[in-house]
């Protein structure tokens, strides 16, 4: 059944206009079944146009900060939280990206829109832990550097240690499986730890905030390198 579904959905990829928004809903109705199988890319292209789809994800999966599930918008659906959860999880192709660019006007347009309605539903919090989460999947910056230039200037302006804290549990979740070598140790964690440590140095007069969650990352891999020398 999976497999026949990806097959289906593969076929519809570059559909625009209401087709688009059905493929999404497809999408959506599968993302767990299909989660390792198959990435949501017509929603990740609509939801990284869309502040307003985003959020809906959010209100559908997480309750506001006074505990309360929020009511639904005008025009909405009531989405499963478990897959609305799943398809945050998935999202890959940030707002205003465009293959290994992005946009920082678009970028700026889309963050500016959510925190509105985050700050309707009052949802704040719970939308900079997990834009925070998903400015760690950036692509490399026009200079050489991790991250891009315009996800450094979203940074710097937000001045949010939710936002930035929660982009440091994004990278480090983002190493994803790895195995060593009998004996190894630290080694791969002190060459992380460096290579962060590089970036942070390059970023650290021009955008000292991004420079800070690079230095936490840092950080953390050099604490892990000791923890693995005593294995």
């Amino acid at each position: 059944m999976a497999f026949d579904i990806c097959e289906l959905l593969n076929r519809v990829e570059d559909v625009e206009g209401k087709l688009e928004e059905r493929v999404v809903f497809l999408e959506f109705v599968f993302s767990r079944l299909l989660s390792h199988t198959r990435k949501p890319k017509v929603s990740q292209r609509f939801i990284a146009r869309n502040p307003d789809a985003y959020m809906q994800l959010i209100r559908a999966t997480f309750k506001d900060e006074d505990g309360n599930i929020p009511l639904l918008r005008e025009n909405e659906v009531e989405l499963s939280p478990e897959n609305a959860h799943e398809m945050l999880e998935q999202l890959q192709i940030l707002p205003g990206q465009h293959g290994d660019d992005i946009d920082l006007d678009e970028l700026t347009l889309w963050v500016t829109r959510s925190r509105i309605l985050a700050k309707e539903s009052r949802q704040e919090r719970m939308f900079l832990s997990m834009f925070g989460q998903w400015l760690a999947k950036s692509p490399f910056g026009l200079d050489g550097n991790w991250p891009h230039e315009s996800v450094r200037e979203i940074i710097e302006e937000l001045e949010s240690e939710k936002l930035e804290d929660s982009m440091q549990i994004g990278i480090m979740n983002g190493r994803g499986v790895y195995s060593k070598a009998y004996g190894e140790g630290g080694d791969q964690e002190r060459t992380l730890a460096s290579k962060y440590r590089e970036w942070q140095l390059a970023l650290s007069s021009a955008w000292p905030r991004t420079a800070r969650v690079l230095g936490g990352v840092a950080d953390s891999y050099d604490a892990y390198a000791i923890r693995e020398d005593r294995k």
